[in-house]
């Protein structure tokens, strides 16, 4: 079974994550198949126990997926990684935040 979702290249997500990226869904991992499209990436969701419904969220880096891991399988840096999103990915942003002292 495939899963299309509604990410690709032209949101940031790395072109080279096909055929070796993952994404996490319910505390399981699928594999990117396929190539990365501008707008839509490919998952097997064959061997989850519990397969996404249309609508679900599904994790490219975050919690279970490192950033550090992404940018390895990909060849460059996390720092890179994150500064080629574009801005039509959601972003949420958890953590204290530091106030600069004057």
């Amino acid at each position: 079974r495939i899963a299309v979702i509604g990410l690709g290249y032209g949101d940031g997500l790395p072109r080279a994550l096909g055929n070796v990226g993952e994404v996490a869904f319910a505390g399981q991992r699928a594999p990117i198949r396929g190539r990365v499209s501008m707008d839509l990436v490919t998952v097997d969701i064959s061997d989850l126990d519990h397969p996404p419904k249309i609508g679900d969220w599904m994790e490219f880096f975050g919690p279970q997926i490192g950033i550090d891991e992404v940018a390895g399988l990909v060849g460059t840096i996390s720092y890179e990684v994150l500064t080629g999103l574009s801005l039509r990915p959601e972003r949420s942003y958890t953590g204290a935040r530091q106030e600069s002292a004057a």
